[in-house]
C-alpha cells in the first residue's frame, strides 16, 4: 500500500465515525429550533431560543382572537358614531372606539415584547377548526358528544372563522338602517358581543400558565365589563 492509498482510507474512516447532524435550522421535536452559531452575531452571543419563543399556542391564539375582536368592535363604533339617531348610543360609541383602540395598543405592543406572531396565531386558529370540523363530521355516538365538549368552548380561539362571518353579516345589516332602528341593532350586538368575549376571557383565563398573559386579561376585563353594562343599560331604554 502507497502513502496515497493509507491517506485516503484514513479520511474515510474519520467521516464514518463522524456523528450526523440535521439540517441547519431544522426544528427538533418540541417545536424548538436548536441553537445555530450565527457568524456575524458578536463574541459570546448565542442564537438559542428564549422561553418567549416557545410560548404555548392556545395562548398566543387568544391574544390573536382579542386582536380580532378589538378591531371588529373598532369598525363597528365607527359606523354608529356616524349613523346612530341618539345622544347616548354616539357617545357610547365613542367610548367603545376609545376603550378598544387603547386596549388594541396594549395587545400588539405585548405581542411584539413576547415574540407573538400575531397572524401566525389566526392562521394557526383557523387551521385548528378545519380540523375540529372535520373530526366532528366523522365523529359519531359518545365520541363526537365527548370531542365537542372537549373543543368547542373554552378559548373559542378556534371559532374565529365563525365569529368573523357573524360580525361580517351584523355589519351588513347595520349598514342598511337608520335612526332609531339602527340604535337598537347596534346596541344589541355591543351586548351580545361583550357577552361572548367575557365568557372567552374568563374561561380562557383559568387555562393559562404564563402570569404575563393572565396579567393582561385580567386589565382587559374590567372595561369589556363596563361595556356590557352600558350596552344592557342602553339595550333597555336607547335614549337613558
Amino acid at each position: 500500500m502507497d502513502w496515497k492509498q493509507a491517506i485516503g482510507m484514513a479520511v474515510g474512516c474519520a467521516l464514518m465515525s463522524a456523528p450526523a447532524f440535521s439540517q441547519t435550522g431544522a426544528t427538533t421535536g418540541t417545536g424548538v429550533r436548536p441553537a445555530v452559531n450565527d457568524p456575524s452575531a458578536p463574541p459570546g452571543t448565542s442564537s438559542t431560543p428564549t422561553a418567549t419563543e416557545t410560548r404555548p399556542s392556545h395562548e398566543a391564539m387568544i391574544l390573536a382572537r382579542i386582536h380580532h375582536d378589538n378591531q371588529n368592535e373598532i369598525e363597528m363604533a365607527n359606523l354608529a358614531i356616524q349613523n346612530a339617531s341618539s345622544n347616548e348610543v354616539r357617545k357610547f360609541a365613542d367610548r367603545i372606539l376609545t376603550d378598544h383602540s387603547k386596549a388594541e395598543q396594549q395587545v400588539l405592543a405585548f405581542a411584539r415584547s413576547h415574540n407573538i406572531d400575531l397572524p401566525v396565531a389566526e392562521q394557526r386558529a383557523a387551521l385548528n377548526q378545519m380540523q375540529r370540523d372535520e373530526a366532528r363530521s366523522k365523529a359519531a355516538g359518545s365520541a363526537a358528544g365527548e370531542y365537542t365538549r372537549s373543543t368547542s368552548g373554552t378559548g373559542g380561539a378556534g371559532t374565529q372563522g365563525a365569529g368573523q362571518d357573524e360580525h361580517d353579516s351584523t355589519m351588513a345589516k347595520l349598514r342598511n338602517l337608520k335612526g332609531a332602528e339602527f340604535d337598537r341593532e347596534f346596541v344589541n350586538a355591543m351586548v351580545s358581543d361583550h357577552r361572548k368575549t367575557i365568557a372567552r376571557l374568563t374561561s380562557a383565563r383559568s387555562q393559562f400558565k404564563d402570569p404575563d398573559t393572565i396579567a393582561l386579561v385580567d386589565k382587559l376585563l374590567p372595561t369589556l365589563q363596563q361595556h356590557l353594562s352600558m350596552a344592557e343599560k342602553l339595550q333597555s331604554n336607547p335614549k337613558s
